[in-house]
């Protein structure tokens, strides 16, 4: 084992140890995530960041490819073209940088939305936890909170004297 040739063990002792345990352990929850079929827990929001680069890098290396074409075409007697390659790959890179960072955040805000909602749920549950027969954290599950007998004043009659007039006019 690696971590016994190094000598720091398993312990803790090793700080280095300890951050390759941790990264061991997040890729093996990150590996149990992906083959949970029921969806109980959810690898977007970690995986996001490397999306996130991927895409950083890739934007940019298209950018660079317009941007050295326009020097190109400067340079072969296309002025209209190369200016605008030379022009437009950076406000390109631009756009497509700010268009990608919010529909990630988009992507992110609605995980964090059924989060809290989930949270809410689990609060509004009270200490008994949930409903028997029902799993906890999953709203929409069990009974309502006031069960499925008549509401607690009892059912009223609607009002008597119909509707109003109409207005003349």
């Amino acid at each position: 084992m690696i971590l016994a040739k190094r000598g720091g063990g398993l312990n803790g002792s090793n700080a280095d140890d300890s951050q390759r345990l941790y990264r061991l352990s997040v890729r093996l929850q990150l590996f149990q995530s992906h083959h949970d079929i029921s969806f109980s827990s959810l690898i977007t929001t970690r995986v996001i960041k490397v999306v996130y680069v991927i895409a950083t890098v890739l934007i940019s290396l298209v950018a660079v490819a317009y941007f050295i074409g326009g020097l190109a075409a400067l340079g072969s007697g296309s002025a209209a073209v190369g200016l605008g390659l030379v022009v437009g790959a950076p406000l390109g890179w631009l756009l497509y940088m700010i268009v990608a960072r919010l529909s990630l955040e988009l992507a992110i805000v609605i995980f964090r939305i059924g989060d809290d909602v989930r949270r809410m749920a689990d609060a509004a549950a009270g200490p008994a936890g949930h409903a028997a027969g029902y799993p906890p954290s999953v709203p929409g599950y069990g009974p309502p909170v006031g069960g499925y007998g008549p509401p607690p004043g009892g059912y009223q009659p609607p009002p008597t004297g119909g509707y109003p007039p109409p207005p003349v006019g």
